[in-house]
């Protein structure tokens, strides 16, 4: 996952210089960026399923948080 993340990221500072001085079009520039905001996402989402999976393991072995 964090790979992935690096990657977009680094994707996407590439592509806004590139944009920036007009080398690309805006449309190969949203999709980049919008590959970018998704691998964030995504990882944000996988955190908070992982805490929440420690939570529900939790309940269920000690019947309390």
């Amino acid at each position: 996952m964090r790979n992935r993340q690096k990657y977009a990221k680094a994707s996407f500072t590439t592509m806004q210089a590139k944009f920036a001085s007009g080398r690309v079009e805006a449309i190969v520039f949203s999709a980049v960026k919008n590959q970018f905001l998704k691998a964030e996402y995504d990882g944000l989402k996988n955190n908070l399923q992982l805490q929440f999976i420690d939570l529900k393991i939790r309940l269920l072995k000690n019947n309390a948080l």
